[in-house]
């Protein structure tokens, strides 16, 4: 299209000049031209730039990694990867702005590999996560879509055989119940656990936690001279199925199970059987160990000791609704 009258044409690069740009490429196998290319060409930066620009030179400028400090923000540099060794280039403003010394000088794809092993990286992301996945609205939107998931009757049969396969392992199971006795040791969650459980008996007498009125009146009958049951859970079988039973007291080496009749709860005959299957399990564990088992019984305590601890159990609730 001819140029309106009084317009100057803008002058581009000439055939000659695109030759030698592809010549220099060619002979220092880089992909842009440098600072230290111009001088070869007779031109200078801008008036290269420009002159491309008129002529739809694909050519672009940049700075070489020994140009670094004359470098401009918004050019582009280029480079080989200290860590897989390829001609990249990238942003001056990029390399500039990367918080790890160790990954400056590689590329893009190399980054990612090379500050994820740092322990600043590491730190910061955790850092960031833990923000991101506390927010309540990313709570709510995780909360549904894992019941969502848990419906499904395939992820529900996965889990079950996932959960069925771990605590067939000894090893977990050991972990587990360590972890469980450990924090049971800790009055706070003792306290929230016993507070969420079906009995409103619950409590801490002498630093000794009970589960009923009749194991707190065993407590008083026994003076506090008594122990919670930390040793390794008692197994038995039911069903076919391993079960751990954890008895509520030691004495020395008597082993105390406090049940307030042995009827169980509701008087119902499975409740009997699994009292049975427990004792049996107990009397087995206590023979091999050189220790003894016994069950008591509410009639088997004075009945004075049960009122007290009524008292007490009560007197401690009504202070805590004042």
């Amino acid at each position: 299209m001819a140029a309106k009258k009084g317009m100057k044409l803008k002058k581009g690069l000439t055939k000659e000049q695109q030759q030698k740009v592809l010549e220099i490429l060619d002979r220092d196998g880089t992909t842009i031209l440098y600072n230290k290319h111009f001088k070869e060409l007779g031109l200078n930066r801008r008036t290269y730039n420009r002159r491309r620009a008129v002529s739809d030179f694909k050519i672009e400028t940049g700075f070489s990694r020994d140009e670094w400090e004359i470098a401009k923000c918004k050019q582009k540099i280029e480079f080989f990867c200290e860590n897989c060794g390829q001609q990249t280039k990238t942003l001056v403003d990029k390399i500039r702005n990367r918080k790890y010394e160790e990954a400056r000088w590689v590329c893009q794809s190399c980054v990612l590999r090379i500050t994820a092993n740092t322990k600043g990286w590491r730190e910061a992301n955790s850092r960031a996560q833990f923000i991101a996945q506390n927010r309540p609205e990313v709570k709510a939107k995780n909360r549904q879509a894992q019941f969502k998931r848990h419906q499904e009757p395939k992820m529900k049969e996965r889990y079950r055989k996932i959960g069925k396969e771990l605590w067939e392992n000894q090893d977990y199971r050991d972990k587990q119940i360590e972890i469980m006795l450990k924090r049971w040791r800790e009055p706070e969650y003792a306290k929230k656990a016993s507070w969420n459980g079906r009995s409103k008996y619950q409590g801490y007498y002498s630093g000794i936690f009970y589960q009923s009125l009749v194991e707190l009146s065993f407590i008083l009958w026994k003076d506090g001279k008594v122990e919670r049951y930390e040793l390794k859970p008692i197994p038995y079988l039911k069903e076919g199925k391993i079960h751990s039973y954890y008895p509520d007291f030691i004495i020395d080496s008597t082993i105390i199970e406090v049940k307030g009749s042995l009827k169980g709860y509701y008087n119902k005959p499975e409740r009997r059987e699994l009292i049975r299957i427990k004792q049996k399990a107990a009397e087995e564990y206590c023979r091999k160990t050189g220790r003894s088992y016994r069950i008591v019984v509410k009639k088997d305590i004075p009945t004075e000791f049960y009122k007290k601890a009524k008292e007490i159990h009560c007197g401690k609730n009504n202070q805590k609704n004042d």
